[in-house]
């Protein structure tokens, strides 16, 4: 009997393709091309996300494929990795991410209408995983690339929320995916869906597995040691600093955090390049060369997606504005 492809996947659907018998293509008069399609497409990635639907657990997408157990995968290093793995948080909050060395499983958990992303650097062996907000469009996916990983990826993964928010996750993963594909149109992009009941998802060595919810879904789990980054706190802090004196403060906090050294090193990434530019602002002389920071720097940067508002540099150029206008009147 001769098959398509897509026939197969349709009546072999949730089932994991690496665990199949070859022997169980014995007889089948496929197409070689298809037959290709199978077994590849786990390295050439996804050319476009459609096809939503709800499966059995999550949501799923055409050519997405079920998340392998991750302990099934580990077995005897499972306690050494369960030492050195970090997570997120249990409640499941959004905009929380975590990068090491790929070497360290990374996971976060209760997965709903959010989803994951997870990058991976194989030449500088980093990983970065992100638990994306429902309402993450492009220019927030650039953002997050540049700031977290300005080393570039090599590979990428998604794995969107329980099926119970299908509709939510077609309307905003679409837009990932092309943030991602834009950004780096080399490094394949998979997308993975739950082969059980809301589990917790693990990022390690460049691939994503699931640990299994030992609530059945009821609530989240970490099973690694939390790291409760979130954007809202840890890097909108940074953005607050409206003076040199706080940035100072800020990065001797983070010096005596226990963050991985791939945290520690964003974080004054981002006081570095703040600082600098405060520098620029407190340079100004004249009215004149404040206007045109001003048009550079005025509200930037405006990172809103957790819907709290980012000061920007405002209250840099309200103050120099206020020190240039004293200087002439003295």
């Amino acid at each position: 009997m001769k098959i398509s492809s897509l026939q197969y996947a349709k009546e072999h659907r949730g089932q994991n393709i690496k665990k199949l018998n070859p022997q169980q293509f014995c007889g089948l008069k496929t197409e070689p091309q298809n037959i290709c399609d199978i077994f590849q497409k786990s390295n050439q990635g996804l050319k476009e996300l459609s096809g939503f639907f709800s499966g059995k657990f999550g949501t799923q997408c055409k050519g997405s494929r079920a998340l392998e157990s991750f302990f099934d995968t580990v077995k005897e290093q499972a306690k050494e990795l369960i030492e050195r793995g970090q997570s997120t948080n249990k409640e499941g909050f959004a905009f929380s991410f975590l990068k090491t060395n790929a070497d360290n499983p990374i996971s976060t958990s209760e997965v709903r209408d959010c989803s994951v992303m997870y990058l991976h650097n194989e030449n500088k062996n980093t990983h970065f995983l992100f638990h994306l907000y429902k309402n993450t469009f492009e220019n927030d996916v650039e953002y997050i690339i540049k700031t977290f990983m300005p080393e570039n990826f090599s590979s990428a993964a998604l794995v969107p929320g329980i099926k119970n928010w299908v509709s939510r996750h077609e309307t905003y993963l679409p837009d990932v995916f092309n943030a991602i594909k834009n950004y780096n149109p080399k490094a394949p992009i998979n997308v993975f869906h739950f082969s059980s009941n809301m589990p917790e998802i693990v990022g390690y060595r460049g691939k994503i597995y699931e640990i299994s919810n030992k609530t059945h879904g009821r609530n989240g789990q970490a099973t690694f040691k939390i790291h409760d980054l979130r954007t809202y706190n840890d890097l909108y802090a940074v953005e607050r600093c409206d003076r040199l004196q706080d940035l100072k403060i800020l990065s001797e906090i983070i010096k005596k955090e226990d963050y991985d050294k791939e945290i520690k090193k964003i974080l004054y990434n981002l006081i570095t390049k703040r600082k600098a530019i405060i520098k620029e602002i407190q340079s100004c002389k004249t009215s004149e060369e404040l206007d045109k920071i001003s048009l550079k720097y005025e509200g930037s940067p405006y990172w809103n997606l957790a819907g709290v508002p980012i000061r920007g540099y405002d209250k840099v150029i309200e103050r120099q504005s206020y020190k240039i206008a004293e200087s002439k009147n003295s």
